[in-house]
């Protein structure tokens, strides 16, 4: 029971708070009669709806006069959370001169609404469970649901996977109420020979996400190739940190997704792997907790989308992120990347992508092999990096066709890896002098491998490339002197 009293105390599972508001500033200046109540506004809905037993968070409200400035807000009213029903919350509010004003908020406590899946039971074997049959997969502890398997048979007090069995080939909708944490979808074990361990399969659509306090989305929809998402409501995420693989291999999937709360969200990597029609807007999400972005639109084919305002200061993997995302070309300049220590493969067989990154703080990063390999029409400025800590450079620009700048001023001093750098890529006669001079400026490893691809150097730059072979034991392959 949820109770509020006139006093505007709240009475919770046996937790007493006092609702305070900041002090008004009194009447002053005005010596006419104050006649007009305080505006009072809520926070949050005018209605909520509420699963039963599920707990009730009170938003709040505030109200404000036109003489005393922000006043307090008394709550009264009450909740039962175990019973089915509707609830009114009463907010009220008087100013100094007796002026008083009340508003109020509707709950409804509800039948808790089911996750509703369609599934086709034949694949033509290319399912861990028979062609008649489906199988919910789940994973890890906590569960206690209800499924209704369409075919007028019901499952109660389910704990684990199950394994339903039709009369009848075909496609059914499934209904699950109740505790279930998780869906979760194992890979393959080898296609080409039909071995499977999971019925990805056999899912058709997401109708509706219901009530379901989720608990990880982890390879939820990971290889369901003929998912599509036909739900008009959105997921309780609240509890999910984990979205690691979600739509990993969904081929066809591609529902708006703007509207979810992500902001507890941890790990987001390979997210979208394979998504390959995926391609919604996502600039509204919070990411500011997610740690891990790795391979999060690698072969999302068709993505691109504004991603600009992302809050990504917490991020320390973006590696292979937008790997193959073969139509991606936005804007990323304002990221803050400064904890970011894993870039490798970021931009690689990104084809059309060629945006400015000149304010990326990288000085932490220390893997960028690959990074921007096949990235063909990539040519941005790059020259105030501070690459000091980077390790891995391999094949950083590895058949980057159109890159040609001046990158003389970074410090690669800890770089061990430089193989395949620029193959494929030709710097100008002038960019590569630049480079083999000022790399010089910097304690350098010793015996390095490094490929600068067709670039050409002058006689002016000779004797830096001879310090470089001499001197530190450089094996470089380069298009030789210039004519």
């Amino acid at each position: 029971m949820w109770i509020l009293q006139k006093t505007s105390r709240i009475l919770f599972s046996s937790t007493l708070l006092l609702l305070t508001a900041c002090g008004g500033s009194g009447n002053s200046g005005n010596t006419g009669l104050d006649t007009t109540p305080p505006v009072i506004t809520l926070h949050g809905d005018s209605t909520i709806t509420l699963p039963l037993g599920r707990s009730y968070s009170e938003p709040g409200a505030s109200a404000n006069d036109n003489e005393d400035g922000v006043v307090e807000v008394a709550i009264s009213g009450a909740i039962d959370t175990s019973t089915l029903g509707n609830y009114t919350l009463t907010y009220t509010a008087k100013d100094t001169a007796g002026n008083s004003a009340s508003i109020t908020r509707d709950v409804i406590v509800a039948a808790p609404r089911p996750f509703i899946t369609t599934w086709e039971t034949n694949v033509n074997g290319k399912a861990f469970s028979d062609d008649n049959q489906i199988m919910i997969d789940t994973d890890g502890t906590g569960y206690d649901y209800q499924v209704d398997w369409g075919d007028g048979t019901v499952d109660e007090h389910v704990t684990g996977d199950i394994v339903h069995t039709y009369a009848a080939q075909g496609t059914y909708t499934v209904t699950i109420n109740g505790s279930f944490p998780q869906l979760y979808f194992e890979a393959p074990i080898d296609e080409y020979y039909n071995l499977y361990s999971s019925d990805h399969n056999k899912l058709r659509s997401i109708e509706q996400w219901g009530d379901i306090q989720w608990r990880s989305m982890h390879r939820a929809f990971a290889g369901c190739k003929s998912l599509v998402g036909n739900a008009t409501d959105k997921p309780d995420l609240s509890n999910v940190s984990n979205m690691s693989s979600m739509f990993e291999g969904a081929e066809i999937f591609n529902q708006d997704l703007s509207s979810w709360d992500v902001s507890n969200v941890t790990n987001m990597s390979a997210m979208f792997f394979e998504a390959k029609v995926f391609n919604q807007a996502l600039s509204s999400w919070d990411v500011s907790n997610v740690t891990d972005m790795s391979d999060m639109f690698f072969l999302a084919g068709a993505f691109n989308q504004d991603l600009n305002s992302w809050d990504v200061s917490n991020v320390t993997d973006m590696n292979g992120m937008f790997s193959f995302a073969e139509a991606f070309n936005q804007d990323l300049n304002s990221w803050d990347v400064s904890k970011v220590t894993n870039m490798g493969h970021m931009f690689s067989q990104a084809k059309v992508f060629n945006q400015d990154l000149s304010n990326w703080d990288v000085s932490n990063v220390t893997e960028m092999g690959a990074m921007f390999f096949e990235a063909k029409a990539f040519n941005q400025d790059l020259s105030n990096w501070d690459v000091s800590n980077v390790m891995s450079m391999h094949s950083m620009f590895r058949n980057a066709s159109n890159f040609n700048q001046d990158l003389s001023s970074w410090d690669v001093s800890n770089a061990t890896n430089l193989f395949w750098m620029f193959e494929g890529v030709t710097l100008s006669t002038e960019n590569y002098d630049a480079l083999l001079t000022g790399w010089l400026n910097f304690p350098l490893q010793h015996n390095i491998a490094f490929h600068a691809g067709n670039s050409q150097y002058s006689n002016s730059a000779q004797s830096a490339r001879d310090v470089l072979t001499a001197t530190y034991g450089w094996n470089i392959s380069d298009g030789g002197v210039a004519n």
